[in-house]
């Protein structure tokens, strides 16, 4: 997380390509969390369609 003139921009660790600004540190985790959310449900869908 890096503090911005306007709040906060934070990157998920795990998935570099999610990417938020928001003003507080709750409000770039609740941003975060759909997105990676969505890239996990994506990944086990991939993963059992391999198996």
């Amino acid at each position: 997380m890096n503090g911005t003139t306007t709040g906060l921009s934070a990157t998920s660790k795990n998935s570099p390509s999610v990417n938020v600004q928001e003003a507080t540190l709750e409000e770039a985790r609740e941003s975060l969390r759909e997105p990676v959310q969505l890239i996990i449900e994506s990944n086990r869908f991939l993963a059992s369609q391999q198996l």
